[in-house]
């Protein structure tokens, strides 16, 4: 799981998200690890077929699916993120938060062992899968399974 804090819920800054990762992974790593975005009903993915690929640079050829989605596909994420404390309940905010709060945030989630993956962590799984320049670009680790924390005391 990675996760970004946007300055604004626009197009504008999904696509500087995503200029920025293809811009440190280079275009060959990213194209590779992005394949599918899956994306919510959120704003900045709104507004028709520009809400799809809008890191797409003018004329090029598409080379990410993403898929617009209201259903329950994203459950388990926000199962997971509400586990955290740190859900954006009604009333909450993260004004307060840094990117580096939640790529902490972020890095213990992906520590998390899982019974649904047979006991391994999401980061234990991704590193035998993924390039190693994706944990470098977003200072991913390693987690001691008695240390990792999904309460709202990780971030205070």
């Amino acid at each position: 799981m990675l996760i970004f804090l946007l300055e604004s819920q626009t197009q504008e800054e999904v696509k500087r998200v995503f200029d920025m990762l293809e811009e440190q992974l280079g275009t060959e790593l990213f194209r590779k690890l992005f394949e599918v975005i899956l994306t919510d009903g959120g704003t900045e993915f709104a507004g028709g077929k520009s809400w799809r690929q809008p890191w797409i640079k003018a004329g090029e050829q598409p080379y990410t699916t993403a898929i617009h989605t209201h259903s329950g596909r994203k459950d388990a994420a926000k199962r997971i993120m509400s586990t955290s404390g740190m859900s954006g309940k009604k009333g909450s905010s993260f004004d307060d938060l840094r990117q580096s709060d939640v790529d902490l945030l972020a890095i213990h989630i992906n520590n998390t062992k899982r019974d649904s993956l047979n006991g391994h962590s999401p980061f234990e799984l991704s590193q035998m899968l993924l390039d190693e320049k994706l944990f470098t670009v977003m200072n991913y680790r390693a987690v001691d399974p008695d240390d990792v924390m999904l309460t709202p005391e990780l971030l205070r």
